[in-house]
């Protein structure tokens, strides 16, 4: 496994072996991350961690993804879900509406074929990576 891989290239097995990624250099458009291989520091204002994520929606389905965790309490964020091949994003307010208009909860139940009074999700991560 790579020490250093960009974002659009990681993979739900990444997490396998190492169960947090930081961000090390990055834009909008080529962000890079890295293993965290020493002790994790919080300073909420120097970096972004990746980390994979469960998610359980209303009607029993399970879903695995990742989201970016920032700050201390970390909070969780971007998240993106593996649905068949496809990376599907969904992003929460207080996002603009223009933003959840393409990637919010309406087109992410929809991609799931659920309606989006459907939705009610419970989402975790944990450091060890399950």
């Amino acid at each position: 496994m790579a020490a250093t891989k960009s974002l659009s290239e990681l993979q739900l097995e990444d997490f396998d072996a190492v169960p947090i990624w930081r961000t090390v250099t990055g834009d909008c458009d080529a962000e890079t991350v890295a293993l965290l291989t020493q002790k994790l520091t919080v300073d909420p204002d120097d970096f972004e961690l990746w980390v994979r994520v469960h998610g359980v929606m209303k009607n029993g389905s399970r879903l695995v993804g990742i989201a970016r965790a920032q700050g201390d309490p970390a909070q969780l964020d971007l998240f993106s879900f593996l649905i068949g091949s496809s990376w599907v994003p969904l992003i929460f307010k207080p996002a603009p509406d223009f933003v959840l208009t393409r990637q919010g909860p309406a087109p992410f139940c929809s991609r799931l074929g659920l309606p989006v009074c459907e939705f009610r999700t419970h989402l975790s991560a944990r450091s060890d990576g399950t």
